[in-house]
């Protein structure tokens, strides 16, 4: 065996273990999220718009249903910032095709603080699973 060759069959098992690290790395990371898990998240992420001021990328996170009948430009009046400071999902409990959410939320007075500072209180959302995806569907 010539060194050449001796360097290219060392490449080429050093190439053949590192992709199968990637590999093997990329599976680990592909562990399947409980619907709670996934509707979690999505919660946290549309109050999160919302406090953000992101009110479009929170109005696609809404039943195709709804957007329908609720056009973006009325939804955006609606959903100006209310003063939010912080949400956070606090319980998820899915049955089937629809979660039953627990949203956790801070938000200014509207009034000032001159009624004793923050509000907190807590409020309760659905999420249905609608062509591949779990979408908040509001109250009509």
């Amino acid at each position: 065996m010539t060194l050449a060759s001796s360097f290219k069959t060392r490449r080429w098992a050093l190439t053949a273990c590192a992709v199968s690290a990637l590999l093997l790395a990329g599976c680990a990371s592909m562990q399947t999220q409980t619907p709670e898990q996934i509707v979690e998240a999505r919660a946290n992420q549309r109050w999160q718009h919302l406090i953000d001021g992101d009110i479009e990328k929170a109005y696609d996170m809404l039943t195709d249903s709804y957007r329908r009948v609720t056009p973006y430009e009325r939804y955006r009046g609606r959903m100006t910032n209310g003063g939010w400071i912080k949400a956070k999902a606090i319980s998820v409990t899915c049955a089937d095709e629809v979660c039953a959410v627990r949203i956790s939320l801070e938000a200014k007075p509207p009034l000032g603080s001159r009624y004793g500072g923050n509000i907190n209180t807590g409020l309760d959302e659905s999420w249905v699973f609608e062509e591949g995806q779990w979408r908040f569907k509001p109250q009509l």
